[in-house]
């Protein structure tokens, strides 16, 4: 699997809340079986503020609220071009990072996340 999602050898780091997949057998053989590259961070049971993905869902929820779709086929390309927006600014990812750090654990600021290797 890994190479055929264009991260090459980038090593990668999923965050998971508690959610009952994550327990399923296939699944934790999987990342036992990956473990060279794979790196899993398990949040506790019914920690929101931890957890990163909280941050894109409240920004996709406040760039939806002034909208009055008609269906939720009308819905559905509104919020994947809000998704997609998000994702192309990768500093604005960052940001949520960093403010779950900083709720949590006083931590996040000037971690870097947004910066270049370069600067």
């Amino acid at each position: 699997m890994k190479g055929e999602d264009g991260l090459g050898d980038a090593p990668m780091i999923v965050v998971w809340d508690n959610a009952s997949t994550h327990h399923a057998k296939a699944l934790r053989e999987f990342c036992d079986r990956n473990s060279d590259w794979l790196t899993i961070i398990k949040l506790p049971p019914n920690a929101p503020d931890l957890n990163p993905v909280e941050g894109v869902w409240a920004h996709l929820k406040k760039s939806l609220a002034n909208l009055a779709p008609r269906t939720i086929d009308d819905l559905t390309p509104l919020g994947k071009n809000r998704l997609r927006a998000i994702q192309r600014r990768p500093e604005s990812l960052n940001g949520f990072i960093e403010a779950r750090c900083r709720a949590a654990y006083g931590l996040g600021h000037g971690l870097g996340l947004g910066r270049s290797r370069s600067s």
